[in-house]
């Protein structure tokens, strides 16, 4: 396991807390999103999209679950307050803005 700034060992319950924690509010961030944008395109039109989004929400569902048929829940074992919280400030300063893809070489790893 690496260190973290302070030389502090980062364990798997870290890491794994990281990520949930992470994961979590980048979908909390999604979903205000979607939630904006729906209600600006009710604006906008004077109609509800939300039936099509249901629609398309169901087909996307039933194509994952058609790819990815042994898919299943787990509950977290255990987490590590400080990983959560770090995947946390993480997902906040994450720019989920749309844009070009970043591409394979760029010196991302």
């Amino acid at each position: 396991a690496g260190a973290d700034p302070r030389g502090r060992r980062r364990t798997a319950r870290f890491r794994r807390s990281f990520f949930a924690g992470f994961a979590d509010r980048i979908g909390q961030r999604l979903s205000e999103a979607v939630e904006r944008t729906v209600a600006e395109a009710e604006r906008e039109t004077g109609a509800s999209v939300r039936l099509v989004l249901a629609d398309r929400a169901d087909r996307a569902t039933e194509e994952a679950e058609r790819h990815f048929p042994y898919t299943v829940s787990r509950a977290s074992t255990g987490t590590d307050g400080v990983g959560w919280l770090a995947g946390q400030i993480s997902a906040d300063q994450a720019d989920l803005a749309v844009g070009p893809p970043v591409e394979q070489g760029s010196g991302l790893s």
